[in-house]
């Protein structure tokens, strides 16, 4: 491995095709005060080992001063040396900084902080002077559907940027239906977007290849990114069914105003009578078993009732009782209510 890397790839130019890097950081030359901005400000790795390491949320994203935040991180660092954190964070001291003979720690902590903060205080250590000390020829960044991309119009504009700098397509929010609340904000952002209503499941597609990521993709060769732990293959379209019908799910589940198989026709705008939602729950054991990725199965509801627990898949769900959708359903283990 020490052959490869520095006989034939050490010298090579850096191909980024993901990363987590702001386009407005590289847009604007943007200009860091200190350690803690550049390296914990939004780094999510490294978050999740100080919440693990018992560090209070405060000191990960909460109002801590960056030095106590930095303070917390190096408190870390010592418990991580099986994980990658523990390389990761001494490559970026020893490459960026030139702080190779010191472990992080915090015996540490100071030498450190102050040995970095003056390097970031040289002309050279912008967004885009790291990018050219680090000899990066193409920087791909993680960008959601609804972004306007005008941060990367401005860098491709600018012919000082000896780079490229191109959007991929990260679309997990427009997936995320199981958290109605962030996923109707969500379609909201992208009725702004496309300046248009999204009222079925064909102007919610449509709404997204208009979208400036989906035009800049037609354009040049297709960069996308999915934080999916699986691929699902299988189609489910039920384009009659409304965005909102998926996007209240949950909602009518936690009202509990659901209908028994066959009687979705007396609410085929997903809204009773009173204006609250409801789901049908043929249509959502179906949705839920394909995004499970297996064919869907008949699902008996487990009804807590004066008389005991109801199994008939005929019950009808009404005030009062809870549906708990079985473990067939959802997968081994999971039980999920309301």
């Amino acid at each position: 491995s020490k052959t490869l890397y520095h006989e034939y790839a050490e010298d090579l130019p850096i191909i980024d095709y993901h990363c987590h890097l702001s386009p407005e950081d590289v847009a604007v030359d943007r200009r860091f005060a200190n350690l803690s901005e550049i390296l914990l400000a939004a780094d999510h790795y490294k978050w999740r080992a100080m919440r693990a390491n018992g560090v209070a949320e405060k000191f990960c994203t909460g109002d801590a001063s960056d030095w106590e935040k930095f303070e917390k991180w190096v408190e870390t660092v010592p418990y991580l040396i099986v994980n990658q954190l523990y390389s990761w964070t001494h490559l970026e001291l020893s490459r960026y900084f030139g702080i190779s003979d010191t472990l992080l720690g915090p015996d540490t902590a100071a030498a450190v902080w102050e040995q970095a903060n003056a390097k970031l205080a040289e002309p050279g250590f912008s967004a885009r002077g790291i990018l050219r000390r680090m000899n990066v020829k193409l920087l791909c960044t993680t960008d959601d559907p609804v972004d306007s991309l005008e941060h990367h119009r401005v860098v491709a504009e600018d012919k000082d940027f000896s780079g490229r700098m191109l959007p991929t397509w990260r679309p997990d929010k427009a997936m995320a239906v199981e958290r109605s609340a962030a996923f109707n904000a969500w379609v909201a952002k992208l009725e702004a977007a496309v300046d248009d209503s999204i009222s079925n499941y064909d102007d919610f597609l449509e709404a997204l290849r208009r979208l400036p990521v989906a035009i800049h993709d037609q354009r040049r060769k297709r960069l996308t990114l999915h934080g999916h732990l699986r691929p699902h293959a299988k189609q489910f379209e039920q384009g009659r069914h409304h965005v909102q019908q998926l996007g209240v799910l949950l909602d009518a589940l936690a009202r509990r105003h659901v209908t028994r198989p066959g009687e979705n026709e007396r609410h085929a705008d997903g809204f009773g009578v009173d204006g609250s939602p409801v789901v049908n729950l043929a249509v959502l054991h179906e949705f839920l078993a394909v995004v499970r990725g297996h064919e869907p199965e008949r699902v008996t509801q487990q009804v807590p009732s004066a008389h005991g627990v109801s199994k008939s898949p005929e019950h009808v769900v009404g005030e009062g009782d809870f549906p708990i959708v079985q473990r067939d359903v959802l997968g081994p283990g999971a039980r999920h209510a309301g």
